[in-house]
């Protein structure tokens, strides 16, 4: 995403996979347990996305698209704080454990529903020589005859499946999809034939980390998505500092 928009801050959650995602979390725990919280997370993650992409479908500006992306996000973590506000003290304080990101109670069946997030990554793994062009001015990319509204339709909407069944498995751990793209091209090249399958690894590595860690920390654990943040903040600030010499 941040090779489409041409951004290094872009992320996936930025348009809204998060905040959906956590809405319907906080609508399953607080209002239906008896639905799966996962099922309504991935439709909210789902929902989010699909909004923000209907509502861009005749805009062209990639900027309008992020601004919107972070308009309806906030729009949406209002109403979960909303909802947090007016449950249990317990249901809310489930609603914010879920927040914090959690893999520990991921089940082997939820592996193997994340299967489908993987499919959807397809498109964009025999996509990535045109998506590597974008890189180029404008001019030089329409002369090859890119669609650029085309390929960012088609990254998005990929991305956003895939996002939205990890956040409905994991919750919502932030600074992967953020720190991950900049270390794989610190690492491998800014060309994504050559990061776009290193950062599938070092993503999962990063994962595993934070998650090693968060078990470690204190006996009854932490929330990863404390630690990812712990640790991915540091190392944007450090791979920022490399960028800028």
């Amino acid at each position: 995403m941040q090779q489409v928009f041409r951004n290094p801050l872009i992320e996936p959650y930025l348009f809204g996979i998060s905040s959906g995602a956590a809405l319907g979390a906080s609508i399953s725990i607080g209002f239906f347990p008896q639905i799966p919280v996962g099922i309504l997370a991935f439709i909210g993650a789902l929902g989010a996305s699909a909004l923000v992409m209907f509502l861009n479908k005749n805009n062209t500006n990639t900027l309008f698209l992020v601004l919107l992306g972070v308009i309806i996000s906030a729009f949406l973590t209002a109403i979960s704080a909303l909802i947090q506000y007016f449950v249990s003290a317990q249901k809310a304080q489930s609603i914010t454990v879920w927040l914090l990101g959690n893999i520990s109670l991921a089940s082997y069946s939820d592996v193997a529903l994340s299967l489908i997030g993987l499919i959807a990554l397809i498109p964009l793994y025999l996509l990535r020589f045109k998506l590597d062009l974008l890189g180029l001015s404008k001019a030089e990319y329409l002369s090859l005859g890119i669609n650029s509204k085309a390929l960012t339709t088609i990254t998005l909407t990929c991305i956003s499946l895939a996002c939205a069944m990890a956040v409905s498995v994991a919750g919502t751990i932030g600074w992967v999809g953020l720190v991950v793209p900049h270390i794989a091209r610190l690492l491998f090249g800014a060309s994504l034939t050559k990061n776009f399958t290193a950062s599938f690894f070092i993503g999962a590595i990063f994962l595993l980390l934070s998650d090693t860690l968060a078990r470690s920390v204190l006996p009854q654990g932490l929330p990863v998505g404390i630690i990812s943040a712990l640790i991915g903040a540091p190392i944007f600030i450090i791979l920022l500092k490399l960028r800028s010499k």
